[in-house]
């Protein structure tokens, strides 16, 4: 974590001129003085599902083993270009998944983890390792471990330990609530092999709720879900979900945000929060997918292709505290023709144009590289701030949209006034040394291009410091009010400072 300096810091009781109950009167709070610093020494970690080169895909039919092989050029396309281009991608992290067992000889094929390996030590670009086993290991609620399961493991840690880029471990995609222990359990033991290991995987999100327990049953979702972040949250003291809000209506054309985005957001930050402000992150959306047949009567998760689509997805987030980031996906997961199979009908890097050439970036792939590089600007400040709770904003005389309406009122003692001229969520957050930063973001539809304009006044407040874009801002304000506009897409850190 970063470690943050302040100069002149000063903790104050304001006391209130005016006696209570009175109009326009200031409540009693207590605010720190002086200008915080953070220093830049830590960053958001963020990677993506699907790296270069799975040589076990099949592109672009899956069907019955069919494979088009003008369309593969997988097993080719571990190379250092390759890594190179995700890692500028910005991200800090990569993310293996090969699912083979860890061969005897120490040797694989060209598509193998050790390959991996040594060019992730030329790019410089650290490893989280997924393998077989792992993934067996731990989808299981037998959380004990075999003589043979760690024997595997100590050989594991012990050859790729050999290399600096060996930064850690992930487990089963999307468990059940019955594996936790499991996961502890494994935790605990790697962490015995290679003590500074990170761990990053993605559990369900709220509308997977029928898939969290082998004994759900769909009848309460929310209680389902409550339950399962819970149980996480006790056994790893973190919770990173997948959530996917950016959808398209196939039969009217129009894309929406589905309406339980902030609500799963404000779920898990709330049970963070009373698990003492646990890690949580958040995989969002980079690819699009559905049913091939369903294309033009059902909704499904629509193309990403501007920062707009990203940024939304990232500020909402940051709005509620989320300190670590995945992207679903980097290459195109898999594709079927199948009409009521689901298949990817896109990703940041899609697959050769002639076997053996290398990947085609998308739109989405300069998308998620710009919000990166805008999160990189000030990230470290994010990561001092812990969440308090978030506020919905509608314009005057507009009722609250569905996907604003199913988070709490939640009101900020600090925060005199707001007003919107689109939806408006606001993440009211604090640092360790009671300094209060707000993440104000668009929450339309990123699509439509709506930009909004914010007017919001504090308590105690005479300047504040802005994060704009990424960059750093130190505005003037007016009775303690701040006006500006925050763009699709778009959200603007806000520091108030006395």
């Amino acid at each position: 974590m970063k470690r943050r300096i302040s100069f002149l810091i000063m903790l104050t009781t304001i006391v209130s001129m005016m006696g209570c109950g009175s109009a326009g009167k200031e409540p009693n709070i207590k605010v720190t003085e002086g200008t915080p610093t953070y220093e830049d020494n830590a960053h958001i970690e963020r990677g993506a599902y699907c790296m270069p080169a799975k040589e076990d895909y099949l592109y672009p039919d899956s069907i019955n083993g069919a494979r088009d092989e003008s369309r593969v050029g997988w097993a080719s396309n571990i190379n250092e270009q390759e890594f190179r281009d995700y890692k500028d991608a910005g991200f800090t992290f990569m993310l293996t998944e090969y699912n083979g067992d860890w061969e005897e000889n120490e040797k694989f094929s060209e598509s193998n983890l050790y390959t991996t390996m040594e060019l992730a030590e030329k790019v410089g670009i650290p490893v989280i390792v997924h393998t077989g086993p792992l993934e067996r290991y731990t989808a299981t609620d037998d959380f004990r471990i075999s003589d043979e399961n760690k024997a595997y493991l100590q050989k594991m840690v012990s050859t790729l330990s050999t290399y600096q880029m060996f930064r850690g471990f992930s487990f089963k995609d999307e468990p059940k609530a019955e594996f936790a222990p499991t996961f502890k359990a494994y935790k605990e033991y790697l962490l015995t092999l290679k003590p500074d290991a990170m761990f990053f995987g993605s559990f369900h999100p709220i509308y997977g709720s029928a898939h969290v327990s082998f004994s759900s049953n769909n009848q309460n979702a929310v209680e389902e879900y409550s339950k399962y972040i819970d149980t996480y949250l006790e056994n790893m003291n973190s919770f990173t979900y997948d959530y996917y809000p950016l959808r398209v209506d196939g039969s009217r054309k129009v894309n929406f945000i589905m309406d339980s985005f902030y609500e799963n957001l404000e779920l898990v930050a709330t049970k963070a929060k009373n698990h003492g402000n646990a890690k949580i992150g958040l995989t969002i959306q980079s690819s699009s997918y559905g049913q091939p047949g369903m294309q033009d009567s059902s909704s499904h998760a629509r193309t990403i292709s501007t920062k707009e689509d990203i940024g939304f997805q990232m500020y909402s987030a940051l709005a509620y505290g989320v300190k670590e980031f995945g992207y679903f996906t980097y290459w195109l997961h898999w594709g079927t023709t199948d009409p009521t199979a689901e298949t990817f009908y896109d990703a940041m890097v899609m697959p050769p144009e002639t076997n053996g050439g290398p990947g085609v970036k998308t739109d989405a792939y300069y998308a998620v590289q710009a919000m990166n590089q805008e999160l990189e600007k000030f990230d470290h400040v994010m990561l001092n701030f812990n969440w308090q709770g978030t506020m919905a904003v509608a314009p005057e005389g507009k009722t609250k949209s569905m996907v604003l309406g199913k988070i709490s009122d939640y009101k900020n003692e600090r925060v005199k006034e707001v007003s919107v001229s689109e939806e408006t969520i606001i993440g009211c957050l604090k640092d360790g040394e009671g300094y209060d930063g707000y993440m104000i973001v668009n929450a339309t539809e990123p699509s439509e291009g709506k930009s909004d304009k914010v007017t919001i006044s504090f308590y105690k407040a005479t300047k504040a410091i802005a994060y704009i874009h990424g960059e750093e801002q130190t505005i003037t304000l007016e009775n303690g009010s701040y006006t500006f506009e925050i763009g699709a897409g778009e959200g603007v850190f806000v520091i108030p400072i006395v």
